[in-house]
Formats: structure tokens, sequence, C-alpha cells
């Protein structure tokens, strides 16, 4: 989940553990992604037609939303309008592995994912600009608000805090 600017919660709704849970029923149909506006406490469905819908980040000027889809190994964006609607989808990045999980951009504007190698760093056009391997998968990416350099990942066993290097481009 992520919460946009204007205070509206959007969030990835992934099936993972229903072929575990027999008894227990979809309240949702399919796997989407959804907007929750907190004035009206309406819940859209913005996003339709994944596999398995996870990471979610706006780029840092908001016009843009991605998304991950664990169950491919595709990153895709599409642009956000004013009324809170999206464009058309595109693939931004297709990685060698399925398994994609948490998004967060630096305060440069790269993109960081979270994949079963490690962290995939992307520039502003989704190419890759390096692997940063974990010790285990990464799931979720987060970065310390501005000016602070630092940078926290989950791991499905642990979670670092690390502080970057101030001379990064």
């Amino acid at each position: 989940m992520i919460v946009k600017s204007d205070g509206t919660l959007w969030l990835t709704d992934p099936d993972w553990l229903f072929n575990q849970r027999t008894n227990e029923v979809k309240e949702l149909a399919g796997q989407s992604v959804y907007r929750v506006d907190p004035k009206t406490k309406a819940l859209t469905a913005v996003a339709r037609d994944f596999d398995k819908p996870n990471g979610i980040a706006f780029s840092p000027d908001e016009k843009w939303l991605y998304v991950t889809d664990s169950g491919t190994p595709n990153l895709y964006r599409w642009p956000v309008h004013a009324d809170g609607t999206l464009g058309e989808r595109t693939t931004f990045a297709t990685f060698a592995e399925r398994g994609l999980d948490g998004l967060a951009f630096d305060a440069q504007g790269r993109l960081w994912c979270c994949t079963k190698d490690g962290i995939r760093v992307l520039d502003k056009e989704g190419k890759e600009l390096g692997l940063i391997q974990t010790p285990s998968k990464p799931t979720a990416i987060a970065f310390a608000p501005a000016p602070s350099p630092l940078v926290c990942v989950t791991m499905r066993d642990a979670c670092f805090v690390t502080r970057l290097s101030s001379s990064q481009p």
C-alpha cells in the first residue's frame, strides 16, 4: 500500500494464501490495484488483469503509478490522471525472473525493485543500473524521508537498515 499526497490509499490485492485456506471465501473478484478515498470511503478498482499484483509506488512527481506483477517478470506503469483514474498500462521493465515484490524511489528518482535475485535499481527509462544482492529474497523497500540517506529492506527472515553513501549520483 502507498499513500498519495492527496491522501488517497492505493493498494494491491494478490491472493497468495487462498490455495492454503480452502475454508475462506474471496470477497473481491480478480486481483487488482485499488484506490481508497478517505473522504468518501469509496473503494475503486483502478487496474485489473494481473497474475499477482504486489509492489506499488508512485513516481516522485506522482504522474506515474508502478506495480510489480509477482506471477510474471513484469513491472508495469500507468499515467495517473488528476481525477485518480489511470491511463493505458505499459510494461516498464521485464526481468529474467518472476516473484517481483516491493518498490520504492530514491531521492535521485531511481526505482528500486525487490526481486528474487536481490534489489534491481532502474533509471527513469526502465534501464537496469545494477543489482544489489541480498542474503535472502527482499520483500519490501523504503527510504527514510529526505534528507536522511537511509534505506530499509525487509526479507522473509530479517530487516536491514543501512545508510546510503552520500557520494552516490
